[in-house]
């Protein structure tokens, strides 16, 4: 009788991999601990411009970062696949790699062109940069303001220098970050 052997080592190591690839789970954004100093959570600000709210335009970025470079992930979620087979690389390499990619990429689109500020909203900053606690009032007479013309140096319609939508405290750029883990 005749007997062949099978090394089964390779199914058992696609196996586990595939296990661990299951288990896990990568997260790319603001997570708790990212606050504004007032406490408002940055990932209410990233939300109020991807979506709009009732008196500023949606600025999107997060859904047009995926679209944009969903084909360059799968790529590299493909080649990771066959390193993880070959046994050059974790599932966990993968996911760290695709996260970093991500979070540059969404990184790369909040700093990129966006509908512009309006004049009041430049105007706010500038106070807002001067000390002034902003506050329905003051956005109210700031608006006025810039109806009437007001908005030369020393006015309370004056434009801040930066103009830069989604930039203005660098919090959603700097506290943008991934994390990797189970479900």
């Amino acid at each position: 009788m005749s007997s062949v052997s099978v090394d089964l080592s390779a199914l058992k190591s696609l196996q586990q991999a595939l296990e661990d690839a299951h288990a896990e789970k990568l997260q790319v954004g603001w997570f708790s601990s990212a606050n504004y100093t007032d406490s408002l959570p940055v990932s209410q600000v990233a939300f109020w411009q991807e979506f709009g709210t009732k008196s500023a335009p949606p600025r999107p970025f997060f859904r047009p970062a995926i679209e944009e470079n969903k084909s360059k992930w799968i790529n590299l979620v493909d080649s990771g696949a066959n390193a993880v087979l070959e046994g050059r690389a974790s599932m966990a390499d993968v996911f760290g790699k695709l996260g970093l990619m991500a979070e540059t990429d969404v990184r790369n689109k909040i700093a990129g062109q966006h509908t512009p500020l309006s004049p009041v909203t430049l105007a706010l900053r500038r106070l807002k940069n001067e000390g002034q606690e902003i506050n329905g009032t003051l956005v109210g007479a700031v608006a006025a303001a810039i109806a009437r013309g007001e908005t030369g140096s020393g006015q309370l319609g004056a434009p801040y220098g930066n103009n830069t939508p989604l930039q203005d405290s660098k919090n959603m750029i700097t506290t943008l970050t991934h994390n990797i883990g189970e479900e």
